[in-house]
């Protein structure tokens, strides 16, 4: 399977905004997708199909997804970690965790519409669901690790909150026994 790329912005002589370059003219658009994809002939609609996709996925400035690395302190089988996170930001906190031992992740937020998931060895958020979603299952979770590897829990604001582009304080307690 190819990969195809679309690179946007302003076209030579351009003065009305953002075009796709490489894609001046719908001929070249057919071909150039037509070619990529493997095909003989792209409809039109095709076309356009993937331009809208391409605008309606780029980002949102200003998201922030940042990563913070959990550490306990030598002897201790707790640790708390205080944070903030404001509109759509979020922060996916990591723990290298060996199987079997059993856990306990807490989070709390100073607002209702702050929130975690759990995210299994070998997932990420954007790839698979979480394996607990703490919209739906509250905010705290316990139980044993079933695999090595590292685990990871995202703290985001749900949508509501995000798109008004509040801020709120947490803290994630994580306990092994």
């Amino acid at each position: 399977m190819k990969r195809l790329t679309v690179a946007v912005g302003r076209g030579p002589g351009s003065q009305t905004g953002p075009v796709l370059l490489c894609l001046n003219r719908w001929t070249a658009a057919r071909e150039w997708i037509a070619q990529a994809c493997g095909q003989r002939r792209v409809d039109m609609r095709h076309v356009a199909f993937l331009a809208f996709g391409v605008i309606v996925s780029t980002p949102v400035f200003g998201d922030v997804a940042r990563t913070k690395t959990v550490r306990f302190a030598t002897g201790t089988s707790a640790v708390t970690l205080p944070g903030i996170i404001q509109g759509y930001d979020t922060v996916n906190y990591t723990d290298d965790a060996a199987a079997g031992p059993d856990i306990a992740v807490t989070l709390n937020p100073d607002s209702s519409a702050t929130c975690m998931n759990i995210f299994a060895p070998g997932t990420r958020p954007g790839d698979v669901a979480a394996a607990c979603i703490g919209s739906t299952g509250g905010n705290l979770r316990q139980g044993t690790l079933t695999e090595d590897g590292e685990y990871v829990v995202p703290v985001y604001r749900m949508r509501s909150a995000a798109r008004l582009d509040e801020t709120a304080h947490h803290t994630l307690e994580i306990a092994t026994e």
